[in-house]
């Protein structure tokens, strides 16, 4: 099966979705009236560009980010419901949302666990960090997000995603993009496929196009042509799988 992101569905497992470039950038989330746990109105602290939302669920705590306060609570509820569902109930320590220019990262605390993730707004990074977590409960493939691991270059991002004792790259036009393609490429690690990474060498730009290499264990590499690195890294993504 070709990869172009992974994503939650309602029934709270993971779905590996064969979708097109401009799907590749969506994650959908899981489904709040599926093993919704019972959580506490909890409150609402903003940030620059966002909220996050604190709240008990099933007398645990958990944490939410978003752009609205709406959408925070929710991203909370979902931590919770995950956690309900046999995953981690995951908070949000004080340093653990930070924003960088075109976006942020989240690490929440999940028990002995650190689980991240990265977007362009505030949402995207919530819903990423949901992503990786349910990852890490289906498979048990832990991953994070530093700050540090987060590069921009002309034209796009590289997302080095932390996860175990390797490094997994994704790459995009955006910090999302980057963001959905590294969940991408740790979800084809996560199923017993090869780890692969990229650096900004590996990424070269040329009139109407872009190709982008991602070195994998094994000494094997996989690359992708597309109109622009997202695409590109998305074709890699398909190669990869």
């Amino acid at each position: 099966m070709k990869i172009r992101s992974a994503t939650l569905v309602s029934a709270g497992v993971l779905f590996l979705a064969a979708c097109g470039s401009a799907a590749a950038s969506e994650l959908i989330t899981q489904d709040a009236s599926i093993y919704s746990a019972s959580c506490t109105t909890g409150t609402t602290a903003a940030f620059p560009g966002g909220f996050r939302a604190d709240r008990s669920c099933n007398n645990r705590a958990v944490s939410g980010v978003a752009s609205s306060v709406s959408d925070a609570l929710n991203n909370a509820q979902l931590f919770g419901n995950l956690g309900a569902a046999g995953g981690r109930y995951c908070n949000l320590p004080i340093n653990g949302m930070q924003s960088f220019p075109g976006g942020y990262v989240a690490n929440f605390s999940c028990g002995v666990a650190t689980l991240g993730g990265v977007g362009s707004t505030a949402t995207d990074t919530g819903v990423n960090a949901l992503a990786f977590a349910n990852l890490e409960n289906q498979t048990g493939l832990r991953c994070r997000v530093p700050l540090a691991n987060v590069s921009a270059f002309a034209g796009g991002y590289i997302v080095n995603a932390a996860c175990g004792n390797w490094t997994i790259s994704g790459v995009g036009n955006t910090a999302k993009e980057a963001g959905v393609n590294a969940l991408g490429f740790a979800t084809v690690h996560a199923l017993g496929g090869r780890r692969c990474t990229a650096t900004l060498s590996d990424i070269d730009g040329y009139i109407g196009g872009a190709l982008v290499t991602f070195r994998c264990n094994g000494a094997r590499t996989v690359s992708g042509v597309g109109s622009n690195v997202a695409d590109a890294a998305a074709s890699a993504l398909d190669f990869a799988s």
